[in-house]
């Protein structure tokens, strides 16, 4: 009995290495908290443009009106051009996409490509921009936020393009409102 005993109390008793290594380790855990000041940085630094679908409508002398926010039942697919890269693929039924916006580039092409029963129909849209370095706070990493200049594209299914909030940051307000051709036109 007396053996049993002793034999416990090595197993409860950490020895002094396991004591040496748990105080190190709750050392190094509240020295990382405690010494990196990361409550003003995001974590995410990396601004999305919002696109808003809408259909197109026309007054009886061709002249453009806004039309009502739709979902587009056909497939879109959206591809940064110069880099080959899709940013969106195969959407439908979408009301609208945030898509990623190029770093340093003053321009951003996009190749809008849609699917539908009746075939494929492609549209580029171009977004000119200007590049703003912001800085919350010194000892958060820099990040860049853009101001839409200017915005046109082809006119295959998307009839007019139109900025409604030219600043890309983190606010996540609609920027741009694309307008596509609609059965009734």
């Amino acid at each position: 009995m007396n053996i049993f005993i002793k034999q416990f109390d090595k197993v409860i008793t950490p020895s002094l290495i396991g004591r040496v290594k748990g105080g190190s380790a709750l050392f190094l855990l509240l020295f990382t908290f405690l010494s990196c000041d990361t409550n003003n940085c995001l974590l995410e630094t990396k601004v999305q443009c919002v696109y808003g679908f809408y259909a197109s409508a026309r007054s009886d002398d061709g002249a453009f009106a806004a039309g009502e926010a739709i979902s587009v039942a056909d497939t879109i697919t959206i591809t940064a051009m110069g880099i080959n890269t899709v940013l969106a693929n195969r959407l439908v039924n979408q009301s609208g996409v945030k898509l990623p916006v190029s770093y340093y580039g003053d321009v951003d092409s996009l190749l809008f490509t849609f699917n539908a029963t009746d075939g494929t129909g492609y549209d580029t849209l171009y977004i000119s921009k200007r590049n703003i370095a912001h800085l919350d706070d010194p000892s958060c990493p820099a990040h860049m936020w853009h101001n839409i200049t200017s915005v046109h594209s082809t006119h295959n299914l998307i009839d007019t393009v139109l900025v409604s909030e030219s600043n890309i940051n983190y606010d996540g307000l609609e920027n741009l409102q694309i307008y596509f051709r609609t059965a009734q036109e």
